[in-house]
């Protein structure tokens, strides 16, 4: 019965392949990164028009200005939530 028989020299192709793996890795992060900022500046962004609406007075029916309220308070929880997230993964 014939044994197989593994190289132990390092193949140029298995290093080049390791490395644009972790290129892809790294870009994944980065770009995973990004996505989450910009989801962190919406939720931002939200939370202070929800903070606007709640306190618009009569211009908004009651039901908005409730809705807005409650979703204020949501969704500032939220940014201090992914704040928090983004922070631990540095």
């Amino acid at each position: 019965m014939a044994a197989t028989r593994f190289s132990t020299s390092r193949s140029p192709d298995l290093v080049s392949l390791a490395e644009r793996m972790e290129r892809v890795r790294n870009d994944a992060n980065r770009v995973a990164f990004e996505h989450t900022s910009a989801l962190l500046r919406t939720f931002e962004d939200a939370a202070t028009l929800a903070s606007e609406v709640a306190g618009g007075g009569e211009a908004y029916h009651v039901g908005v200005r409730e809705l807005a309220r409650r979703a204020h308070i949501d969704l500032t929880a939220s940014v201090l939530n992914l704040r928090s997230i983004v922070g631990r993964a540095l």
